[in-house]
């Protein structure tokens, strides 16, 4: 998995939009993208709701960097991407909250 840094995090009116910056591949200049997490996704995730957005961003990043290379990510993508193209998003990013 390549390691991440949440640089910001912005609350708008349907979820939280963090800007990221992550090593990219063979490069050594880093690679930023913004991943946005929905209220429903936070909700879906965060059973209790009592979690910090930004541990569920940051479960939700170790999980996608954890399948994909920084390269395979759009400049722009929301967290469902996670849920979208891998079966066991929703059984194990919940577990990776409380890491």
């Amino acid at each position: 998995m390549a390691p991440f840094q949440i640089i910001t995090e912005r609350e708008n009116d349907t979820g939280w939009s963090y800007q990221v910056q992550t090593a990219s591949g063979n490069s050594p200049k880093p690679r930023q993208f913004t991943m946005q997490l929905s209220w429903a996704d936070y909700n879906h995730w965060s059973s209790t709701g009592s979690d910090p957005p930004q541990r569920v961003a940051e479960a939700v990043l170790r999980f996608v960097l954890s399948h994909l290379d920084p390269t395979e990510l759009p400049d722009q993508f929301d967290a469902s991407l996670a849920r979208r193209r891998f079966p066991d998003a929703d059984q194990l990013i919940p577990t990776l909250i409380q890491q």
